[in-house]
């Protein structure tokens, strides 16, 4: 560490007379390192905290995964029943118009 410098009134820098002691020095080191230890604290429950968020949506993608690797065939079923019976009912209703009106044509 430099000694401390002060400004005189006509901006020049002036030398302070009492130069900074080992104690002080010591001093300063020990703050500095008690404030990097924190820092670092900081740095790792980030770290724990951003690591855990990125899990879950992997967890929960797997956990998709096979649960359409095991259930898939049935769930294409489901799919099918309900595409068929939608498609039924659509070709049901245009033939019973389609029936309706050839019957008011035929009058």
């Amino acid at each position: 560490m430099t000694p401390a410098k002060e400004a005189t009134p006509t901006g020049t820098p002036k030398v302070s007379e009492k130069p900074p002691t080992v104690e002080e020095y010591l001093e300063e080191i020990v703050y500095r390192l008690e404030r990097l230890d924190k820092r670092d604290k900081m740095r790792t429950y980030g770290s724990v905290f951003k690591s855990a968020i990125m899990v879950i949506p992997t967890v929960v993608l797997l956990l998709s995964l096979w649960y359409v690797y095991e259930r898939g065939d049935d769930l294409l079923q489901q799919i099918i029943d309900r595409t068929m019976s939608a498609a039924a009912s659509q070709t049901q209703s245009q033939s019973q118009d389609f029936i309706r009106q050839l019957q008011q044509y035929m009058k």
